[in-house]
């Protein structure tokens, strides 16, 4: 099997976005990441992983969902590798994905000047 590039996009939303629109649950889960000595980034890549502590997911859970009460765009938390990317890469570590925005839904419309499309790629 060989090996080479995969291109990858992602509509993106700055942390500061997130953390506007639900500051409770935003603060509540960066807490708990500060309490387990973890950042952002090192949260996201267990995201990837699937090797989240339960009571933190809940947390980021909490996140998500009200996240998508209030603005009705789906939320997730995504990860790129720096030595998996490349220089030209939008995103480098963690990044928050928004979904449901080119459907043309209303709130893709409402907040269209937030959103921004990332590219990357993986090299594997």
């Amino acid at each position: 099997m060989s090996s080479g590039y995969s291109a990858g996009y992602a509509d993106v939303v700055d942390e500061a976005f997130v953390a506007k629109i639900c500051p409770k649950e935003y603060n509540r889960l960066t807490k708990m990441l500060n309490a387990d000595g973890e950042t952002m980034d090192g949260f996201a890549l267990k995201v990837q992983q699937e090797e989240v502590d339960a009571e933190i997911f809940d947390a980021f859970m909490n996140l998500v969902n009200a996240f998508e009460l209030k603005t009705k765009l789906s939320l997730n938390l995504g990860y790129q590798d720096e030595d998996h990317g490349d220089s030209y890469d939008d995103v480098r570590g963690a990044y928050w994905v928004v979904d449901g925005v080119y459907q043309k839904t209303r709130a893709g419309k409402k907040y269209s000047d937030k959103i921004q499309r990332a590219f990357f790629v993986n090299f594997g």
